[in-house]
Formats: C-alpha cells, structure tokens, sequence
C-alpha cells in the first residue's frame, strides 16, 4: 500500500504546477491521484477546493506565459464591478502566444502592459480596463461609473479613440 504524503498548505488551497508540487517532494502520482484534479496542462487543484474564480484565474497565471495580465472583462471582475462570472476568462500578453485552455481567451497586446497588482494578481490599470472593454456595443460611462464604484478615482481616458468618437460634441 503506498504511503499517504501530508500535503502543506499551500499546496491545498491554491492551483499548483507540476514544478511547485516537485519542490514540496510530490510526483506526478500524487497529482494525478484522488487527492488532485487537473485544472490545466501541467497545473492542478485539491480535489476538496473549490474552484472559484480567483483560482481560476491564479491556475490560468500558472499555464500561460510568465508576462500575462487579467484583462477586459476578468479585470472588472477583481476591481469588483462586474456581474458573476459566465464567459471565458480574459488575459493579456506581450508575447506572441496562443493558448488552447479551454475557457480562456489570451489578448496579444503590441504595447507594453503595465499591471496594477490586485489580490495578488497583474492586472490591467482601469483606465487599459477601460478601453478594452468598449466595443462598439458598449457604453462608455457604465462602463467608467463601475471602475468608479470599485475605487478608481481618475478621469475617464481621452486618448482612445473610442472616446473621441462617442464623447466629441
């Protein structure tokens, strides 16, 4: 009968890499028996956890690119002013990747990316939140008042180009 390993904390709480799991002296039988499940190529979750948003994301972080970012609508989400949760996790990269994660859409970005930190997590600045998430379908101010509510106290962005279409009178 193989020896039940005691797991640390922070190896039941949060989603994992197969290289964190191995410097805590726990191989790929441990992950991918009973007391784990696989969230992601490579990045697992104790089975007991749930898998929130946050450790969605957090288990995202761990299989994409080292330079990504919470983008669009995820971004929103951790400033607290979005709705719960129901479409594919947003990211952002520098890097000329893809990914096929199932659930998550990765924005190549061209310019630099400069995060904010929010529990814990890169993230786009609200005024970068801002100008990913108007399209042509949404409203600007909504959109503004929301990053407002969640602590944003800048003005609006008036270098988009969006913003000058819907705002110039």
């Amino acid at each position: 009968m193989p020896r039940l390993v005691h797991l640390p904390p922070p190896l039941t709480d949060r989603p994992i890499s197969v290289a964190m799991a191995r410097a805590h002296g726990l191989g790929r039988a441990v992950l991918e028996g009973p007391r784990f499940r696989r969230i992601f190529r490579g990045v697992y979750l104790a089975a007991d956890v749930e898998l929130t948003f946050d450790r969605h994301l957090a288990a995202a972080m761990l299989a994409l690119p080292p330079d990504a970012v919470v983008s669009h609508s995820s971004a929103m989400q951790l400033y607290g002013v979005a709705p719960s949760r129901s479409g594919p996790l947003e990211l952002s990269t520098n890097r000329g990747a893809t990914t096929e994660l199932e659930g998550v859409v990765l924005h190549r970005r061209q310019g630099r990316l400069h995060p904010v930190q929010i529990q814990g997590m890169p993230v786009t600045g609200p005024d970068r939140t801002f100008v990913d998430l108007q399209n042509p379908s949404s409203i600007p101010w909504r959109v503004y008042a929301a990053l407002a509510q969640g602590g944003y106290a800048g003005p609006p962005p008036r270098t988009s180009a969006m913003w000058h279409r819907w705002f110039s009178f």
